[in-house]
């Protein structure tokens, strides 16, 4: 049924078009046209994007994700200079060495600056016990992070 307030002429169905202008947001065409294979390289682990990209509004996500699903590309040097910048990157790259069962040292992430510490620490893939254990002795501030992995992992010891 068809609502009286409604034209229907105003509204007009059109195929996906990647060459069209219609798109308000520069940074998509940009992406369309020149910088789509780069930022998947990213995701899938592969390379790290040219600095322009990681300071647009794609390029640092891309490079989270594929840090958080890689551990090789997460101890790549590329990688490593860049958590030594961008603290909002560091997290990501502590996340995946936490779940990969690589113990994180004070000075990797200080308990006194939180922009380092991960928050999700269970996915994609979850840490052995002992990791999860070592990391609250370590940082008694993510007790609520290691508490949520260990209920995902089925951990009971640390739950208490």
């Amino acid at each position: 049924m068809k609502s009286e307030n409604m034209d229907s002429s105003t509204r007009e169905m059109r195929p996906y078009n990647s060459d069209s202008d219609d798109s308000s947001d520069p940074e998509y065409h940009e992406c369309v046209n020149g910088h789509y294979k780069q930022l998947v390289a990213a995701i899938q682990g592969e390379m790290v994007p040219n600095a322009d990209d990681l300071d647009r509004r794609l390029g640092l996500p891309c490079l989270i994700r594929g840090s958080r699903c890689h551990y090789k590309f997460a101890i790549s040097s590329e990688v490593k200079e860049i958590c030594a910048s961008r603290p909002e990157f560091a997290h990501a790259h502590n996340s995946r060495l936490i779940m990969s069962d690589v113990a994180r040292e004070p000075e990797d992430m200080d308990d006194l600056d939180k922009t380092k510490h991960p928050y999700c620490i269970w996915y994609p893939d979850l840490a052995k016990e002992g990791t999860y254990s070592q990391l609250v002795q370590r940082f008694p501030s993510m007790r609520y992070q290691v508490r949520r992995s260990c209920a995902a992992a089925g951990y009971a010891g640390l739950l208490s």
